[in-house]
């Protein structure tokens, strides 16, 4: 049987366990709009590691993001990004998500709440999540969130050059440890 045809959405309710991220098949992505808002700049974040605790309702999670790990493929503007005037890095290595509720919706999807602190800002996020079993042992949860990137202390532009919302994107598979 192929991955396809034993992947199961899931409806009701997250199945209980601690589960760990396996970053080997995880993917973390941004995107937002550099040069006056023309071009967009891609990246993803290489490093960082999670954890889920389901208990029937009382689900508790956190991801840890190594904010050095982030790439565009652009040497320069990486080395930009690391410093003062965004993640700086130097001060605030790690981002953190932190979540506060997951709740079936009903519709083969949940809810998800949670804080994602960037350098000393906290944001409350809330988004859609699809959650999809792999197997007895493995899940996969797919998200996308906007988030204001002045309220997260990510708002330097050198006159407007970058503009808009960043644009942050999650499909973490869950290994049942």
């Amino acid at each position: 049987m192929s991955v396809a045809q034993q992947e199961e959405t899931l409806s009701a309710e997250m199945p209980d366990g601690t589960w760990r991220v396996d970053t080997n098949q995880s993917e973390l992505t941004f995107r937002s709009r550099g040069v006056f808002g023309l071009l967009p700049v891609r990246g993803i974040f290489t490093r960082y590691e999670g954890q889920l605790e389901v208990a029937g309702r009382d689900i508790r999670g956190e991801l840890r993001i190594q904010a050095t790990s982030l790439d565009t493929k652009h040497k320069k503007r990486d080395h930009h990004l690391r410093s003062a005037d965004f993640f700086h890095v130097i001060e605030y290595p790690i981002v953190t998500f932190s979540l506060i509720e997951l709740v079936p919706t009903g519709d083969g999807g949940f809810h998800l709440t949670g804080t994602l602190e960037i350098r000393e800002n906290r944001l409350r996020l809330e988004t859609p999540v699809r959650a999809t079993r792999l197997g007895a042992d493995r899940l996969r949860l797919e998200t996308r969130v906007s988030v204001d990137r002045a309220a997260a202390g990510i708002g330097w532009s050198k006159m407007g050059m970058i503009q808009g919302k960043a644009h942050l994107g999650a499909s973490l598979v869950l290994v049942r440890t």
